[in-house]
């Protein structure tokens, strides 16, 4: 596993439309983990591929406190839920985006 650079705000490269993932390989795998990895030493709650720079639909999530429950998955349209999870617990922790660590406001619900 490795860390992974966090592109930050205003980098163009997070305007990258990402691409489906249509097969869960190795080098998905291989990919979740750094995300993890990446995101629990930022520390985060989410992270989306984009914000390492891989433009493919993956984001990572762990909103827990104890940091024991990950939900690696390709981000589909209907999986608005994961998304909403993420919102809702940096609004009550008051995390800052990862790729905006200067903006310390909650989100928007």
């Amino acid at each position: 596993m490795a860390l992974l650079p966090i592109l930050e705000f205003p980098d163009p490269r997070l305007r990258t439309r990402a691409q489906p993932v249509n097969q869960v390989d190795d080098a998905i795998r291989t990919l979740i983990d750094d995300m993890f990895q990446t995101m629990y030493a930022a520390p985060g709650i989410g992270l989306a591929a984009t914000q390492v720079n891989v433009h493919k639909r993956v984001i990572v999530i762990d909103v827990t406190e104890s940091h024991d429950q990950p939900v690696p998955q390709p981000l589909s349209r209907e999986q608005q839920s994961a998304r909403r999870a993420v919102r809702e617990r940096a609004a009550d922790g008051g995390r800052p985006a990862l790729t905006a660590p200067q903006l310390h406001t909650p989100y928007d619900a």
